[in-house]
């Protein structure tokens, strides 16, 4: 079972589609034939060996036909390299620098550990506290003072309701009262 994994030349235009039809032949022949027994050089990307045999790599198929089209759209090849780094997929060799540097490697391929510490932190000292904080100071202090001003306003206005019956002797003499008050405060003041 062999893929196609060449472009579609059927879209580019009409020169360009005979320069990359001349080179995909040039580059063909000097390669050898998928199915090829007995070759002892290293296997291209996106190709295993099985049983002695070149066949294309069911995971790497789309990788290389997105590769061969932008290159028949004349993409340059750094450009290619620099979106598939984007989208997340690796080298064939992977990357040699953290294998080279050793323990500074590893220690620059995880960004100083810096998002494990910060993850760690978070799951940790960090939620704990942001739970003491939600069921101590928020809902007893924050809650409590809101709910105990609604109490508050809610009992005032069930005493303030039997004042007011809606007969007016009640409110003249309520005026009456507060004059009176008003007189002996004057009084009790000025004395």
């Amino acid at each position: 079972m062999q893929a196609n994994i060449l472009p579609d030349l059927s879209i580019t235009p009409n020169p360009l589609r005979m320069k990359i039809k001349k080179g995909t032949a040039q580059e063909a022949s000097a390669m050898p034939k998928i199915g090829h027994r007995g070759h002892r050089g290293a296997v291209p990307y996106g190709y295993q060996i099985v049983e002695g045999v070149w066949s294309p790599e069911p995971g790497s198929a789309r990788i290389i036909q997105s590769i061969f089209s932008e290159s028949a759209k004349g993409v340059k090849p750094s450009e290619i390299a620099r979106a598939l780094n984007r989208q997340g997929i690796p080298s064939p060799e992977g990357d040699p620098l953290p294998e080279r540097l050793g323990v500074a490697g590893r220690l620059f391929q995880h960004a100083y550990y810096f998002d494990e510490i910060i993850a760690n932190l978070v799951r940790g000292p960090v939620t704990r506290g942001a739970e003491w904080l939600n069921r101590g100071f928020d809902l007893g202090i924050i809650d409590g003072a809101v709910n105990g001003v609604a109490t508050l306003v809610r009992d005032a206005g069930g005493r303030l309701r039997r004042v007011q019956t809606g007969l007016v002797r009640n409110y003249a003499l309520g005026v009456v009262l507060g004059a009176v008050a008003l007189l002996v405060f004057l009084a009790v003041r000025a004395g």
